[in-house]
């Protein structure tokens, strides 16, 4: 396809990312697919986060990224 200005641009599929979080050493991090193991730690103790464990991923995110106010 090609914008209004002339430039290419291309459908891309939408690519869903879960949180997970360990229960051993409790990282929270983010994939497209859910890992066997954790990627801070290496345990094979990886589920899918909880509303609150999410809540608080999104809070970590925030503080990671700033507010954008200097």
């Amino acid at each position: 396809m090609v914008d209004n200005q002339g430039e290419r641009w291309y459908n891309c599929p939408l690519v869903i990312k879960v949180i997970f979080v360990c229960d051993k050493c409790h990282f929270l991090f983010s994939r497209a697919v859910r890992p066997e193991q954790c990627p801070d730690c290496g345990k094979y103790a990886v589920r899918e986060a909880s509303e609150a464990e999410q809540q608080e991923y999104e809070e970590h995110l925030k503080e990671f990224h700033g507010d954008g106010n200097g």
